[in-house]
């Protein structure tokens, strides 16, 4: 009786193992084929997004759209007054691509789920292409804020929104902005930081109307 029960009981076992094997394989299958239709979204790795990976593969995809893409662009938010958290990584990126040949503007967002194609816009002028260091990740970006009165500014105005985007200037130089405004007093604090020495270029803190 007791050699039967085990019998039974071995034979549960390679049951559910066969199981649990078949649904693995239809589950990866599965996801496999809905990947493949979501086009031309791209799954991107799960751990950390740097923001040099996230501009590669954000220009994979507008060269995808056009050949003569020109970054002219980037951007994130840490948007504290709606409950984000001030992260020293930030999992999500926007990068605005010029077309000479279109005259058009195609953004492009990336965070940690995959790269995606967002609004396209035709423009008169041509904007100023702008390059950066990308081994500067956004820790760089909102430490460097931090140390030039961001931390104080925070600490008074907890509820500020925290805005960082790389623009060139008029002599060319590309330059990353941080800024923070309160959205009940418009108080701000804003810096520039050089996008490829790295050098502070301006540090202001204006006072709410």
């Amino acid at each position: 009786m007791g050699r039967g029960n085990s019998g039974k009981r071995l034979l549960y076992i390679i049951i559910i193992v066969v199981n649990v094997g078949l649904y693995g394989a239809v589950y990866v299958l599965s996801q496999q084929w809905s990947a493949a239709r979501n086009e031309p979204r791209v799954v991107a790795s799960t751990q950390t997004l740097t923001l040099g990976a996230a501009y590669r593969q954000a220009l994979t995809l507008a060269l995808g759209w056009q050949p003569d893409v020109q970054l002219s662009g980037a951007t994130t938010t840490w948007a504290l007054a709606n409950g984000d958290r001030l992260t020293l990584s930030r999992s999500a990126w926007s990068f605005n691509f010029y077309s000479p040949a279109a005259r058009q503007i195609q953004v492009v967002t990336v965070d940690r789920t995959g790269v995606q194609a967002g609004r396209r816009r035709s423009v008169s002028d041509a904007p100023q292409p702008v390059s950066s260091d990308w081994n500067l990740d956004s820790d760089d970006l909102l430490l460097t804020f931090l140390s030039y009165g961001g931390q104080a500014f925070l600490g008074d105005h907890p509820g500020a929104n925290v805005h960082v985007w790389l623009e060139a200037k008029e002599d060319g130089r590309s330059v990353w902005y941080m800024t923070a405004v309160d959205p009940v007093t418009r108080q701000s604090l804003f810096i520039g930081m050089d996008a490829r020495s790295r050098q502070i270029v301006m540090s202001e803190n204006e006072k709410g109307g």
